[in-house]
Order: C-alpha cells, then structure tokens, then sequence
C-alpha cells in the first residue's frame, strides 16, 4: 500500500498538498490538482477562468497538473472572503497656499494679538477699491518713488503685510495635515453601504475612536482642537448678534475605488485637517459643544 500523499496516475483530477499564507495584497491559497487527462485539466481551467480565478496548467511526462489560485484563505480556516482585508494608514502632507492677508504667519499673528485685526479688513477693502498704483508717491523735485500706505493702516506689521502684497507676495505656503486610509478587500465586501459619498467632518478624538488611527502617524495639531470659534457676523440690526460656528476638523472625501485584479478591490479615502464652517457639513463626530 502506497503512503504517499500525492494521488496520480488516474484521470479522474486528484487533489494535491496545498499551500496558503499572505502577501502584500491579502491572504491566499493554492489548490492543486493532477490527472493523466488533459481533457480533465482542461475542464477545472474553464470552471477556474468562469470564476474570474487565477490558475496555472503544466504537462509532464503523461501527466497534467492545474494550480488555482484563490485571493483569500481558502484552506486555511477563514475561507469567507467577506473577512479578508488589508489596512494602512498613512501620512501624506498636503502643499496649499493662502493669501498673505487670511493665511497664519508671523505678521498677521501679530496683528490679531495687538487687536488690530480689523487693519487687515481695512487693507483687503482698499485693495478691493483701488490699484496697487495708488500706493505710489513720486516727489516731483527728484523723481524719488516711495511707498505710502493708506492713512487708516496704521498697524506697522500690517504696513508690512501690504508692502510684501504691493511687491508680489501675496500668498504663503503651507503643509496641510493630511491621512490616506487604504484597505484592500475581497470584492464581496464592496457594497453602496461601505462607500460613503458624503463630505463628513470628523473632529480629531472622534476620527482616532472611529477609524482606530496608528497614533504615531498624527501629526501634532493645535492646543485648541476642540474647541468652537465663532466670530460676530452681525453685532447689531436686524439679524441680531448672528454668529457663524468654525472648528478644527478632520474632512473626509469619498474613497476612490479600484480593482486590482480578480476579487480585490482597493479603498482608498483621505481625511483633509483644517479649519472649517461646521454648519456647511454633516457635524462632527463627537459633537464639540461650545
């Protein structure tokens, strides 16, 4: 009596030792079958290709042999492909700009800190009316040109923020901080449930208990994270003391869906930080209360 494990010299396709473990894109197994029929092979090849499953067939001397290939563990005791998923997080840092007059430095901090925020309103109102020519003045006795802002700027800082916009710098670069949250899964899990479309803003406690965040990939965010900033809109008339709600939140897009081969599926989805208007999105999760 034969005690080896491999069955061959039948037509009849025979299953052979398998194998299993994981890649970089999810688990795996590897059913393999031999028979003495070509015709046989043949036969599991066209069942394996209506399964859009990944096979290899090779003769030997009066033999055929068919590797089939499954993208999740198929032998392995979690054969429900609904399980198989692959996370990662990332940290990607997105590159933006704003105006000199809106956008945090050095400069506009320290003429908010001064209490003279409303200098830069006066120089964004004076850029709105007039030309940058008018800042001009040119002494008729030497041809000498000088720069002479407005009579209402009076803030030195915020003489200079309009001076760097008068010579051309008028935007500041900064890095937003930004995550990529990639999941590779098994095409069963794919369903109009698990692909939001709508843009959610997630504070930062409620995105780490919600998603469970890597705490080594956040980067460091503002002493103020949870708190609301709400500035006067209308301190007087007939609208009343109208506040708008602002907070520092995580925006979470849409993921972006693609197949990377047969029955794996990539997720991929960014959370934007920011400052941003709460009543324009769907709130925050936790609710942050004033």
């Amino acid at each position: 009596m034969s005690t080896s494990s491999r069955k061959v010299g039948v037509a009849t396709p025979q299953l052979q030792p398998y194998s299993f473990g994981r890649r970089p894109d999810g688990r795996y197994t590897v059913i393999p079958y031999e028979s003495t029929s070509q015709t046989e092979i043949e036969q599991l090849a066209l069942t394996a290709e209506a399964y859009g499953l990944q096979y290899d067939v090779t003769s030997t001397f009066g033999k055929w042999r068919i590797e089939i290939h499954y993208n999740y563990n198929w032998a392995g005791g979690s054969g429900d492909p609904t399980t198989e998923m692959i996370e990662k997080w990332e940290s990607i840092p997105l590159k933006t700009e704003k105006s000199i007059l809106t956008g945090i430095n050095p400069l506009t901090l320290a003429v908010l800190n001064a209490g003279n925020g409303f200098q830069l309103d006066l120089i964004r109102r004076f850029i709105d009316g007039n030309s940058m020519e008018d800042l001009i003045e040119v002494d008729a006795s030497t041809g000498d040109v000088s720069f002479t802002p407005p009579a209402s700027v009076t803030d030195d800082n915020a003489i200079k923020i309009l001076r760097y916009y008068f010579d051309g710098q008028r935007t500041v670069p900064f890095t937003v901080p930004s995550l990529k949250h990639t999941r590779i899964v098994n095409s069963s899990f794919i369903s109009p449930a698990t692909v939001p479309s709508v843009a959610t803003l997630y504070s930062t406690p409620g995105l780490i208990s919600n998603f469970y965040i890597p705490s080594g990939i956040l980067v460091q965010l503002p002493v103020n994270d949870t708190t609301l900033i709400q500035p006067l809109v209308s301190p007087s008339g007939g609208l009343g003391a109208l506040r708008l709600t602002f907070g520092y939140a995580w925006l979470r897009s849409a993921p972006e869906v693609s197949q990377i081969n047969d029955f794996k599926w990539s997720l991929s989805e960014t959370f934007e930080y920011g400052l941003w208007g709460l009543d324009l999105f769907s709130g925050r999760i936790p609710d942050v209360t004033l």
